[in-house]
């Protein structure tokens, strides 16, 4: 009779090459625990570039990375956060870029979060337009639409803006309202799977101020592949 309680069991263990040296039974799972960016905005004001974003992440953030771009490709970093001790809990970080000294009329930032074990994930690229006139701009990116484009808007003054989405007809489908401060700032938005190709008008209104712009969808280009049935306009 064995005199040690409990039972003996063979169990197979075999080499990987994505962990442990050995996988055996259920104390070596090989898996990968995320780090999602929740928002990422930036703004413009007297040439510093304020970054502000949040993320949840499954697991411990060894650092934050932002990164400047002035052609949407080649990107540097130009400011690091480290990461807080928290897990499943949605953390918000800031940072700011001093862009004096750069000559580029639209500065395209992106984020990078870098887990302990090493996994980066990247946040969508957003652009800032490199300019502080007092004039209001409004520009839209890309166009055509693909998956998702930007508002990037110039102003002098602090207020909210009424931004409606038209179809060639003029019918209001969709309106949103967005703070500006002055400086420069831009807006990300999802366009909506149902809309068909065709062309779209963004009716900004801010303060007295009314701008129109268009924004052609092209199934040759690609809009965005449906996820349900809903036709809920813009959204963030």
């Amino acid at each position: 009779m064995n005199p040690t309680p409990g039972s003996i069991t063979t169990v197979q263990c075999t080499p990987n090459s994505w962990g442990c040296g050995f996988e055996r039974d259920w104390r070596c799972v090989w898996y990968i625990l995320s780090c999602d960016i929740i928002s990422f905005q930036a703004v413009l004001q007297n040439q510093q570039v304020k970054v502000d974003w949040t993320v949840l992440c499954k697991q411990e953030a060894d650092q934050c990375i932002v990164q400047r771009s002035i052609d949407g490709t080649a990107f540097t970093d130009v400011a690091m956060k480290k990461g807080r001790p928290v897990i499943n809990e949605t953390e918000s970080y800031t940072a700011t870029d001093d862009v004096t000294q750069v000559n580029a009329d639209i500065l395209y930032y992106r984020l990078t979060t870098v887990l302990k074990n090493g996994k980066r994930s990247y946040s969508t690229i957003i652009s800032i337009r490199n300019k502080t006139g007092l004039n209001t701009d409004v520009q839209v990116l890309p166009n055509p639409v693909r998956n998702q484009f930007q508002l990037l808007v110039t102003t002098n003054v602090s207020t909210v803006a009424e931004i409606r989405l038209l179809d060639g007809n003029g019918k209001v489908l969709q309106t949103n309202k967005e703070q500006l401060q002055p400086g420069s700032i831009t807006f990300t938005y999802n366009w909506t799977p149902s809309l068909l190709s065709g062309l779209y008008y963004l009716r900004i209104n801010i303060v007295t101020e009314y701008l129109t712009k268009k924004i052609i969808c092209d199934k040759i280009v690609g809009c965005l592949v449906p996820q349900d049935n809903s036709c809920n306009g813009l959204s963030r």
